[in-house]
């Protein structure tokens, strides 16, 4: 569901490219997509953290340029979940998604989407995003909005509107 098939054959389009990619989390797929992995030829250029506790994984962020989250459109399951992005946004990380369930809402101006499934255009945009000029500005402006709409403030004062809205009525 999650489309990481779709970056590995992306990423083989961009072979000529420099790029690294950092795989976290684990799961029953893992296997599956070490073994694409290898039958790209793009093993060496991928670590497999499995499953980082909070703690690693807050040491990992400065060191990413883009946190891509491929997942699928599939007739009865869209991305219902779109916190990944909204905490590399938070960290000045730019962002790629596609168009499957929250995401594009999620990313809104402050990040790339492409559809579900198009791995040429994922391939090319991840080109894009190797430009400092275009990656920069996004990952400055997913900050803004992370902190304008999902801060712990920023949740708080919509859930006062909603309640007083309530009240009022």
């Amino acid at each position: 569901r999650k489309g990481l098939d779709n970056l590995l054959q992306a990423l083989a389009l961009n072979r000529g490219a420099a790029w690294h990619l950092t795989g976290v989390g684990d799961g029953p797929e893992r296997e599956r997509l070490e073994a694409l992995a290898s039958a790209l030829r793009l093993a060496a250029r991928i670590r497999w953290t499995g499953g980082l506790p909070a703690e690693q994984l807050a040491r990992l962020w400065p060191d990413l340029d883009v946190l891509v989250q491929p997942s699928r459109a599939l007739p009865h399951w869209q991305e219902p979940n779109g916190h990944v992005l909204i905490e590399a946004m938070a960290h000045e990380v730019a962002v790629l998604g596609s168009d499957s369930g929250v995401i594009p809402e999620t990313v809104g101006d402050a990040g790339i989407v492409v559809l579900a499934g198009d791995v040429p255009g994922l391939a090319t945009q991840l080109l894009r995003l190797a430009d400092d000029a275009v990656r920069k500005p996004l990952a400055q402006a997913g900050r803004a909005r992370a902190l304008r709409l999902y801060s712990d403030d920023a949740v708080a004062d919509r859930t006062l509107e909603f309640w007083k809205a309530l009240v009022e009525k």
